[in-house]
């Protein structure tokens, strides 16, 4: 099954802020890595959307949260296998309290649809969008 893959303003900040932080300590192959990690798990969930961990979905009270780490990386995708999307909520450092960020993440927006084409927040960022603000970064470290 092929899904959309959409991201949040937030999981965008996510993204950019973690990226920036490797570009301005001078380490622009790690950052390069990142983007490209991050490149290859977008990919993943289009074809698998509902791939992801569910096992913070009990514990913060989300449904359909699912979380997806960044292979060789210490990130992690906090998603929601949405039925018209995989619809990514934020990109966080494992390092970080997850279930602090989620429930802050929870009281501002997260919720199911009620029903397909209903979203109250409809996506912000497709995957091609997000591959070419990605791109775009890549292009900034030249």
């Amino acid at each position: 099954m092929t899904r959309r893959v959409v991201t949040t303003r937030r999981a965008d900040e996510d993204i950019d802020l973690a990226v920036e932080y490797y570009l301005l300590a001078g380490e622009h192959a790690v950052a390069e890595a990142i983007v490209d990690a991050l490149a290859a798990a977008l990919k993943l969930l289009v074809g698998h959307p509902s791939i992801g961990s569910a096992r913070w979905e009990a514990l913060i009270g989300i449904p359909d949260l699912r979380t997806l780490p960044l292979r060789h990386h210490p990130y992690v995708l906090i998603y929601t296998d949405d039925p018209d999307a995989a619809r990514i909520h934020r990109f966080l450092h494992t390092s970080r309290d997850i279930p602090a960020e989620l429930a802050a993440t929870a009281a501002s927006r997260i919720s199911p649809p009620a029903r397909i084409g209903a979203l109250k927040y409809p996506p912000v960022t497709e995957i091609e969008s997000t591959t070419d603000i990605l791109d775009d970064l890549r292009r900034d470290r030249l």
